[in-house]
């Protein structure tokens, strides 16, 4: 969305000309019209091959079939040019609170975003997935969500998100709602005010408990669903990890308190760090 485009962009530590830099809507369309098909040859030639390939298979299979179909695919599928991850980082950049003007827009929208520097081997990890949870994530119950559209009845949804690296140290904690023009100002009322009671009061045990319990339930869930269960195995992979990983993941989120918790949130999370846009038609503000 709009919003988040802003957000994203402003937040953005990349140059120009890196793969990971940030780009107007204009500057993406004037790229992808100058680039050619002898560009893309080029490219697909130098850089894609299956050197670094590594895949996971679940289900009812013969393991030496796949294997070599596998082969017979890959085969032969290499270049010279060695396999090299691109290394994420954070901005450090001074936060923004910016309207964008969407006339004749019948809806208007409203985002928050902080980044930050962490990885999902911190020991502040657990806690913080379930301070999300709480805050904003949950799908139906949550601070955000019973503020804005149970409460005040100002969103028609409202969430937040914490997106966390297994390789770099880079996060992102945002939070968005969708509403009416004219609800856009206490829509971020409610939002900082919410926030604030976190930081100031924390959550409590129930919260806790009743949040970590689905969290737990889906876990349990998405490991039954193969397209979730050769993801997670395929990425294990990757970060040279197994199934005890997880393991150890959900045993700390078993084991978290309340406190533990509320310290987090107010570790990572203060006020200051967001960085806010919203958009609407400015005439009915």
């Amino acid at each position: 969305s709009v919003i988040f485009k802003e957000l994203r962009s402003h937040l953005n530590p990349y140059s120009k000309g890196h793969p990971y830099a940030s780009m107007t809507i204009d500057e993406e369309i004037e790229l992808i019209r100058q680039t050619n098909v002898s560009e893309l040859r080029e490219f697909y030639y130098t850089f894609m091959h299956s050197n670094a390939f590594n895949g996971a298979v679940v289900g009812d299979f013969d393991e030496q079939i796949i294997a070599t179909k596998l082969n017979k695919l890959t085969g032969g599928w290499e270049t010279k040019v060695p396999y090299q991850r691109i290394q994420t980082r954070v901005a450090t950049k001074e936060t923004i609170n910016k309207l964008i003007d969407t006339p004749d827009k019948a809806g208007a929208a409203f985002g928050a975003l902080h980044t930050f520097a962490l990885r999902d081997d911190n020991p502040d990890y657990p806690a913080l997935m379930m301070a999300n949870q709480m805050f904003g994530g949950g799908f139906i119950s949550s601070r955000l969500a019973n503020r804005l559209r149970q409460q005040d009845g100002l969103s028609y949804g409202a969430r937040s998100f914490l997106t966390v690296g297994s390789f770099d140290e880079n996060a992102t904690f945002g939070a968005y709602a969708i509403c009416a023009p004219e609800n856009l100002d206490r829509v971020e009322i409610g939002f900082k005010e919410e926030l604030n009671r976190v930081l100031q009061d924390g959550f409590t045990q129930q919260e806790l408990n009743d949040a970590r319990k689905g969290v737990l339930e889906n876990a349990k869930l998405d490991r039954a669903k193969d397209g979730r269960l050769v993801r997670t195995l395929s990425n294990n992979i990757d970060l040279e990890r197994t199934m005890m990983w997880d393991k150890n993941y959900e045993d700390a989120l078993k084991s978290l308190t309340v406190e533990q918790v509320n310290v987090a949130f107010r570790k990572y999370f203060p006020l200051e760090n967001f960085s806010i846009v919203k958009a609407g038609d400015s005439s009915k503000l």
